[in-house]
Parts: C-alpha cells; sequence; structure tokens
C-alpha cells in the first residue's frame, strides 16, 4: 500500500498540505529496525532529515514512518495520508 513512488500529504502535527512521495519502501528498509517503515521525501523542508545514510535526499525534507494497511498513518505526530494523482504528470 505504501509502495515507492506513492503521493502523500501531511494532514497533522507539522506543516499541513506539504506534499511528498515514498523513497524507500518497506521492502527496502535497510536499517537493523524491528518495525517495518517507509521513507518519504517532501517537496518542502518540514523540519526532518536527509534520509539518514539510506537515501541521499535534500536536508531537512525525509521522514521515516511506520509502515500500515490504511491510508492514513502517524509517526512522531505527524500524519499523513494517501493522495491519488490527478494524471501521470502530477
Amino acid at each position: 500500500m505504501w509502495e515507492k513512488g506513492t503521493r502523500v500529504k501531511i494532514i497533522g502535527g507539522a506543516k499541513i498540505g506539504i506534499g511528498g512521495t515514498v523513497v524507500i519502501d518497506n521492502a527496502e528498509n535497510h536499517l537493523n529496525d524491528t518495525r517495518d517503515r517507509f521513507l518519504v521525501e517532501f517537496d518542502e523542508s518540514m523540519g526532518g532529515h536527509s534520509g539518514n545514510g539510506a537515501y541521499e535526499g535534500k536536508r531537512g525534507h525525509c521522514w521515516w514512518f511506520d509502515y500500515c494497511l490504511d491510508k492514513f498513518t502517524a509517526t512522531d505526530g505527524i500524519r499523513i495520508e494517501q493522495v491519488k494523482r490527478k494524471n501521470n504528470f502530477y
């Protein structure tokens, strides 16, 4: 459900409305972490990091989220939802 390339937007806990893209899904998570997680790189800085070595993103644009089967998830107080693409160029 939270696959690489999925578009998301922040709906609570940070700069609401900022969009982003899943850049590492839970199958690609190389960190020694017991949780299934995925990495989102947001279009604007939202006070995050640059990928913590697992991905080379823009400074302050990335955030790890816990994987779940819903189209909404929250980690560390930041809540996101999946958004549908309007067309193939979005």
